[in-house]
């Protein structure tokens, strides 16, 4: 359903809240799907970020997290992953929206996790200015903060 309404932002932040979700709970659930997985992601996020859809931009993230930590699709090794987490993260410290500062969160997690990766520190260089920045907001949870700290 999230490859077939890409347009739909509802669509997209709840198809892609329920496959994070899974995904947690589930590797092989991950595993199963996971010819698409990754393109949908970063689909979502780039048509998130262009649209300004906060909400879904989040829940594309969560599940970009999700995908990442269970090793599951080949995100790691995609370099558009960091430049579309590092403008969603851009864009989350730019609104007051309280959505923003869960974007905000999901997008230093994800950053945090490709930055471990090999190669990865080269990928989230660019994001750092944005990184301190989002340390200083004093509006982020210290899960988040502490995603920030291993960054950088």
């Amino acid at each position: 359903a999230v490859n077939r309404f890409s347009e739909e932002a509802a669509v997209q932040r709840w198809g892609l809240a329920a496959l994070g979700a899974l995904v947690n709970q589930d590797r092989n659930f991950g595993r199963a799907v996971e010819a698409g997985i990754s393109d949908c992601v970063l689909s979502s996020l780039e048509s998130s970020y262009e649209g300004s859809e906060l909400a879904a931009m989040q829940e594309a993230l969560f599940c970009a997290y999700a995908l990442l930590h269970s090793g599951v699709g080949n995100l790691g090794g995609r370099p558009e992953l960091a430049t579309l987490t590092g403008q969603a993260l851009r864009c989350s410290l730019r609104t007051t929206m309280t959505v923003g500062s869960e974007c905000t969160a999901w997008s230093l997690k994800v950053l945090q996790m490709l930055a471990c990766k090999a190669g990865g520190q080269a990928m989230v260089e660019p994001f750092l200015p944005d990184i301190v920045e989002a340390m200083l907001s004093g509006s982020i949870t210290f899960n988040a903060c502490e995603a920030a700290c291993a960054t950088i």
